[in-house]
């Protein structure tokens, strides 16, 4: 046998972590520390919190899929691995791919699962099969991240997942056919491949990322020319930021299968127009729609019960939006206290809200910025209005503050230059600094006695 059969502990390791399913939470995070990859923190400025994208360099990725090794490209007989064609399926009539010869990849065998890893691809054709077997052994991982060569691939049908930065940065890759048996897309797998346009995704497929939040950045995060996509109804999770930065992504179907969105997971789509969460989600997690400034609609049902920080930050385009009565938390934010609040922040189209009953507090920063924004239905549930929630809301012309509130923080309705008209009930004991600076028309009924609000209010030298 001509192909170097690879055993090392190191590559045997990391093959048995990528290939029986994406990496635990310790085992990734002593991959990171192997592949020196790590995660960049976000900034308040920015319209959802950031993961690192895949690292950009001519040297071969080392992802959590890719084995460790210094071997070279194993080589086959010439005269029984010649290249073959095959046209491509009638949906994409004008592509002849093409199956390279053996010779022509770079791969190790792994002794304990059996087969053989492909990790370099160095022929000249660009159209390609990754065969299902080489040198009679079956292909059980691809890992070419960083290719900029190849255009259309169709990968083998013995895989059962796409790894980690798999595919991250194959700057001309337009299209990928994805075969039966793949269960997991792991987190990203094809990120910044901005040329992508078509996937097919299998059914069987259960997962598009793993991570609520990833080292590896989303599964097709900054695929800008990835225009729809069909979600298979076998799956379950979307996992971080997995269509993130898909600039031109128009469409997409969720199917009810689908009972997990993890967050950022369409952030900054910016051509995204309209959007149907499926029935069984229950919390919208921060910054999920965080820069789509395109999206004018959004279905969000029943069984949703929270909408974390940021989830609709910077939505220019949405005029209206109808939170269900089964939603009680708006704006909080059980992982992550940087981005609590700024739910709607800079949505600058939104005319009109409704907060349902039931919501007892309204966060930091929720509405701030919403510059067409007339009207505001606050329920008696509320009892604690955060800071900034309604500064820079400048077509506000009226609110009552309900029966219960105690507290409303500072620079709550600062910049409301319409706002002429406030009621504040004598249940408010807090107010903040400057809850009304600049906000010069306003005439502030109180439902309390004179000295009650004197002791709230003017014990504040500046509002």
């Amino acid at each position: 046998m001509n192909v170097k059969k690879i055993t090392a502990a190191l590559t045997a390791t990391v093959l048995a972590v990528s290939l029986s399913g994406c990496a635990s939470k310790s085992e990734q995070d002593a991959l990171n520390s192997l592949f020196n990859q790590s995660s960049s923190k976000p900034t308040s400025t920015s319209s959802a919190p950031k993961s690192s994208s895949a690292p950009k360099s001519s040297s071969t990725p080392q992802s959590s899929s890719a084995p460790v090794s210094s071997s070279t490209a194993s080589t086959a007989p010439s005269s029984s691995t010649a290249s073959t064609t095959t046209s491509a399926p009638t949906s994409q009539p004008t592509v002849e791919f093409v199956t390279p010869a053996e010779d022509e990849f770079d791969y190790e065998f792994n002794a304990e699962l059996g087969g053989n890893f492909i990790t370099n691809y160095t022929g000249e054709n660009r159209d390609i099969i990754i065969p299902d077997t080489l040198n009679g052994d079956k292909v059980i991982g691809v890992s070419l991240g960083g290719n900029s060569f190849i255009k259309n691939l169709r990968l083998p049908k013995g895989i059962t997942q796409i790894d980690a930065n798999a595919f991250y940065s194959c700057h001309n890759l337009e299209s990928v056919e994805i075969p039966e048996g793949v269960t997991t897309i792991c987190d990203g797998a094809f990120i910044d491949c901005e040329k992508l346009k078509n996937v097919t995704l299998p059914n069987g497929l259960t997962a598009i990322g793993y991570s609520s939040e990833s080292a590896y950045g989303g599964a097709f995060q900054g695929c800008s020319s990835l225009e729809s996509i069909k979600i298979p109804e076998s799956v379950t999770t979307i996992a971080w930021g997995a269509f993130r930065e898909c600039t031109n992504l128009k469409s997409i179907n969720i199917p009810d299968s689908v009972t997990e969105i993890s967050g950022a997971v369409f952030a900054e789509c910016a051509s995204l127009k309209n959007i149907t969460i499926p029935k069984g989600i229950t919390i919208i997690h921060r910054a999920t729609f965080s820069g789509c400034t395109s999206l004018e609609s959004v279905d969000i049902p029943d069984s949703v019960t929270t909408i974390h920080g940021w989830a609709f930050k910077n939505c220019k385009s949405l005029k209206n939006i109808t939170i269900p009565q089964s939603v009680i938390e708006l704006g909080g934010d059980d992982k992550e206290t940087s981005y609590m609040g700024d739910v709607f922040a800079g949505c600058t189209s939104l005319e009109s809200i409704t907060i349902p009953n039931g919501v007892t507090k309204i966060y930091e920063n929720s509405f701030n910025g919403c510059t067409n924004l007339k009207e505001v239905t606050i329920p008696n549930s509320v009892t604690k209005i955060g800071e900034g929630v309604f500064a820079n809301c400048t077509s506000l012309t009226s609110i009552t503050i309900p029966d219960g509130v105690t507290e409303i923080g500072a620079e709550s309705f600062k910049d409301c230059t319409s706002l002429k008209s406030v009621t504040i009930p004598d249940s408010v004991t807090e107010l903040g600094v400057a809850v009304f600076a600049n906000s010069t028309k306003a005439k502030i009924t109180y439902k309390g006695q004179v000295y009650d609000w004197k002791s709230i209010y003017d014990v504040i030298p500046w509002h």
